[in-house]
């Protein structure tokens, strides 16, 4: 074996170590549904240079092989060390996903189509190599897509604040979510007047512990606002009782760490106001950060039947 072959071994093997290295520790600056779909994307441009490395590695190693059989080897190196690394997870902190082994999949295959349209040995004709950069552009970009998605939807959810939600974009639908209940984006019932509104959110609060609705990172800095009001409609001939719940960042998940006040929703129309006074004074033992408020829920306690209302119009206002 000659000295440039071993340092080609030794090259590879030190690039496949840090690669490993980075994808076990580099963790997100923080929890959030852009930094999550951004490091989940970051494993295509990683797993495509490893699988540059495990075929520089293979030339290397057995020089001897047909040219196509090193991109085989290099690919299914690739992907046995991202399903491994997901096994690892699934006994570990980290939550081990099928989606992170099909971006694996689509790096590493991209990575060695490109590379295997500029290899000088293989000699593609013109229009087999332009075919294979093609491909290997869009399978690269493909998982790329939902972070440009969530994106967009950061900015027009911050275009639109201090209106938090009024069910006329789809983009509220990246931040409004049911947990145990049922959400619809429907026109206004009869009898709610709502002459700006094309669209409300209906709620079907299901047999479950605690049914509801969730604004799930709302645009986050309340602290020029002095109250949160929201728009509610029910059909139903007695009034029901529901939970307001807020929290920041710094939420540490007890009861007692964020604002918690029981409403009632009236048969007809109802105007729920919440004084940000009071949320900025519902942790115990500190106050609420309103400029990093992370969440805002309206959930039902174990309801006997399931039941249906009507919101719209989530915003802050000011005095």
């Amino acid at each position: 074996m000659n000295l440039a072959r071993v340092g080609w071994i030794l090259v590879s093997l030190g690039v496949i170590a840090l690669l490993l290295a980075m994808l076990e520790l580099l963790r997100p600056p923080e929890v959030n549904m852009f930094w999550t779909a951004f490091f989940d994307a970051g494993h295509v441009p990683l797993f495509g240079i490893l699988s540059l490395a495990l075929l520089r590695l293979s030339f290397a190693l057995w020089p001897q092989l047909h040219r196509i059989l090193h991109y085989a080897l290099a690919f299914v190196a690739a992907m046995s060390v991202g399903v491994a690394v997901e096994a690892l997870q699934f006994f570990g902190p980290r939550d081990a996903e099928l989606s992170d082994i099909v971006r694996n999949a689509c790096g590493s295959a991209a990575m060695l189509l490109a590379a295997c349209a500029h290899d000088p040995v293989l000699q593609l004709r013109r229009r087999r190599r332009a075919l294979a950069l093609a491909l290997a552009v869009v399978v690269f970009l493909a998982p790329c897509v939902p972070v440009v998605s969530i994106a967009l939807a950061y900015r027009a959810r911050d275009a639109a604040f201090p209106r938090l939600a009024d069910f006329e974009s789809r983009w509220e639908l990246r931040f409004v979510r049911a947990y145990q209940a049922q959400l619809e984006r429907t026109t206004p019932p009869a009898g709610w007047a709502r002459p700006a509104a094309t669209r409300v959110g209906r709620v079907t609060f299901l047999r479950a512990r605690y049914p509801g609705l969730a604004l799930v990172e709302p645009a986050p800095d309340w602290s020029a606002y002095d109250r949160l009001v929201f728009a509610a409609y029910s059909g139903l001939q007695t009034p029901v009782q529901l939970v307001v719940r807020i929290h920041d960042i710094h939420h540490d998940n007890r009861y007692s760490d964020r604002f918690n006040r029981t409403i009632s929703i009236a048969p007809g129309a109802n105007r729920i106001v919440v004084p940000l006074a009071d949320v900025r004074a519902a942790p115990r033992g500190r106050e609420m950060d309103l400029t990093r408020i992370r969440q805002l829920a309206i959930f039902a306690v174990q309801p006997p039947e399931p039941f249906s209302l009507y919101f719209d119009d989530f915003r802050l206002e000011s005095d």
